[in-house]
């Protein structure tokens, strides 16, 4: 295993009050070129994970590493598009390790997690939906890593009752899919139509659990309509997918459904960061470190908001205080028959050419403008 390719970690630093910290590596996407459009895909789980990541990708990782690595899948370094695995593992950490107390310039940064307890379990599994999941284009869970699939629908259950009232203003046709890979013993026998209608019944169970407890054990359930619509808001797709199970005379075969996997996840990638593109949302290498920096700093300071990619993306274009004043001293200048046929339309058209500069993410970004304003 390539040591720079850590890309993310939870330490305790090695000073008198021992603060959790996140900590970001910056080596993982350094070696990718700044003008390409990079889609990552998450590879959730333990051992099979590993072995499959192995087969499917001849990514290598090391056994019970218990942290976020980021690999580039030989073959598509020199694509506009290359693939990174992001390798997850954090879920298994089982004590937090001592890091030092000061980091590497241009290499890690510490963020000190201020809501964080260190006897908290649902760290890493924020770090999975809050911070990688919304950069990435798919998030492939291994079933037999985490005993079958009831497990992971728990995990997506917690995930989709998290984030249920953070209203985010990114377009739902951008959401990342999810790949559940089920190890199956003979392959003529699946059926993904029915599998998957299985697992999102087990996906309605466990959310049901989950939103009858927030409602303080009212009699409620969400209605069909409100789990549709919660899951239409965080995921662009869920799916069961097979993979031949190992053994001494199905080589041959299995590796013929390694390749089809391969493809699928591929493919299932690809057609997120075409939406991704035609929403303008798709982010280049460079934009890409900036902004996943930017929500490594508001994941350290906040888990209830969620973090807004356009107002990160208007840091250095922000919106001056006194804005307001200008614009009440022009509407003052102005006669009333001249407010709606002159200076509505030109300040209208100031803040869409402010807010919507050439090859911008998306034109939601004239809301958020418009919102900003309205605090003022």
């Amino acid at each position: 295993m390539l040591p720079s390719s850590t890309w993310l970690d939870l330490r305790l630093l090695r000073s008198p009050d021992c603060n959790p910290v996140l900590e970001e590596h910056f080596r993982p996407l350094s070696s990718i070129k700044d003008s390409s459009y990079p889609q990552i895909v998450m590879f959730i789980g333990k051992k099979a994970k590993t072995l499959h990541l192995a087969d499917i990708f001849s990514v290598r990782n090391t056994l019970d590493h218990n942290k976020i690595h980021l690999n580039n899948v030989t073959g598509y370094n020199e694509s506009q598009s290359p693939i990174l695995i992001a390798d997850c593992e954090m879920h298994h950490m089982s004590r937090w390790k001592k890091a030092v107390a000061r980091t590497r310039l241009g290499e890690t940064e510490h963020h000190s997690l201020r809501w964080c307890s260190i006897d908290s379990n649902s760290v890493p599994t924020l770090v999975y939906s809050q911070l990688v999941l919304p950069f990435s284009t798919l998030a492939c869970f291994f079933a037999s890593d985490f005993g079958g699939t009831r497990k992971v629908a728990s995990i997506l259950a917690s995930w989709l009752i998290v984030m249920s009232n953070r209203v985010s203003k990114q377009p739902i046709s951008v959401n990342s899919k999810i790949l559940i890979v089920v190890e199956w013993d003979e392959i003529s026998t699946f059926d993904e139509k029915l599998t998957t209608i299985a697992f999102m019944q087990q996906l309605r169970q466990e959310t049901d659990k989950r939103s009858s407890s927030l409602m303080q054990k009212s009699k409620d359930l969400l209605s069909d309509n409100d789990f549709n619509e919660l899951l239409r808001g965080q995921f662009g797709d869920i799916r069961v997918v097979p993979l031949l199970r190992i053994n001494e005379g199905n080589v041959g075969i299995r590796s013929k459904q390694v390749d089809r996997l391969r493809t699928r996840i591929l493919q299932e990638s690809q057609d997120v960061q075409s939406l991704r593109i035609s929403a303008r949302m798709a982010f280049s290498t460079q934009h890409l470190k900036s902004l996943f920096h930017s929500a490594c700093i508001h994941f350290a300071k906040d888990i209830v908001t969620p973090f807004e990619f356009i107002k990160a993306a208007r840091i250095e274009n922000s919106i001056p205080g006194d804005f307001h004043l200008h614009l009440a001293t022009l509407m003052k200048l102005s006669k009333p028959p001249f407010l709606m046929v002159f200076v509505a339309p030109v300040i209208a058209s100031a803040l869409a050419l402010d807010a919507y500069p050439p090859n911008m993410h998306s034109r939601c970004t004239l809301e958020v403008v418009y919102n900003d304003l309205r605090l003022h």
